[in-house]
């Protein structure tokens, strides 16, 4: 069961990355430059992934 949730955390983590993580930062690097975007919308569904696949492995 634990396996299945780990799974489950990891894909909606890539798929909010990819969704909406990824355009937004794209989108305001553009408008603002480098400095001026706020990474949390990319750096947290990355850490929550690497935590549902550490723990997913774990489980192996």
């Amino acid at each position: 069961m634990k396996k299945k949730l780990c799974l489950v955390v990891l894909v909606f983590a890539v798929m909010t990355l990819f969704l909406r993580g990824i355009p937004y930062v794209a989108a305001g690097i553009a408008a603002r430059g480098v400095w001026g975007v706020n990474y949390g919308s990319v750096v947290f569904p990355i850490l929550l992934g690497a935590v549902a696949l550490h723990l997913y492995r774990k489980q192996e």
